[in-house]
């Protein structure tokens, strides 16, 4: 490389062009990415799902009393305790109380949860619902669950799932919140995720008792594999109503 003349390595805007020139020598096809104004890229903040009881209600399951569930609370951290019945319809469903947009979260984001015991997962569905729009039903988007077990350790399984695995349309769900026979489907409103569904894919599942924790939305992939020690079943119980712990 040609000497270049003192003056231009003493302010920042001749330095730049030495590096550039210098880049370009070398055979590279573009400037290195700390020499051009390529902006930031803006990351969306996570959502932690059930984080507080005021923000959401136990919603209904199916069928009753066989299946049912309880949210707990400890600190900041939840759990989220379901039985399903023997029953290729069951279900259990948790309400938001204020709907999340998740329109910029699709294309690049994750739902991320842990399932223990993480047998119960190869049966499981994990589904999204809106709120409904323009006086039509709620519609409902849904995915295996098993297929998206990223590691498992002491019977505990971290599932990660891309947000646009989840297709554009769904179930259409009826007024009592069943699904409509197969072959109904309306357009999944993605600004107005109102509520989760943890439910069975053939009524195949072990009729016991497994938790759902660390419900989380981001961008993030890392799987922390770090875990907290179980919430004891006597653990406080979140109140219906959304009422402060």
């Amino acid at each position: 490389m040609a000497l270049l003349p003192a003056r231009w390595l003493k302010d920042r805007a001749g330095l730049t062009v030495v590096l550039l020139l210098g880049w370009g020598l070398a055979g590279c096809q573009a400037p290195p990415a700390s020499t051009t104004n390529l902006g930031s890229v803006q990351r969306l903040p996570t959502i932690y799902v059930l984080d507080k009881p005021r923000k959401l209600l136990e919603g209904p399951t199916y069928p009753m009393p066989d299946t049912r569930h309880i949210l707990r609370w400890r600190a900041k951290r939840f759990e989220w305790e379901t039985t399903l019945a023997g029953n290729p319809m069951s279900y259990a469903d948790v309400i938001l109380r204020r709907p999340l947009d998740l329109r910029a979260y699709r294309p690049m984001s994750f739902l991320r949860f842990r399932v223990r015991p993480d047998f119960v997962a190869r049966d499981l569905y994990v589904g999204l619902m809106d709120s409904g729009h323009d006086g039509s039903p709620p519609v409902m988007v849904r995915l295996p669950m098993a297929a998206y077990r990223v590691w498992r350790r002491n019977a505990q399984g971290y599932y990660v799932i891309p947000l646009k695995d989840f297709s554009l349309r769904g179930e259409v769900l009826s007024e009592d919140d069943r699904r409509v026979p197969a072959g109904s489907g309306g357009r999944m409103d993605w600004g107005q995720v109102s509520g989760f569904r943890i439910g069975t894919l053939t009524g195949q599942a072990n009729r016991q008792p497994f938790l759902i924790t660390h419900l989380q939305i981001g961008s993030n992939v890392q799987v922390r594999e770090k875990e907290e020690p179980p919430l004891n079943p006597g653990s406080r119980r979140a109140p219906r109503r959304g009422a402060a712990p």
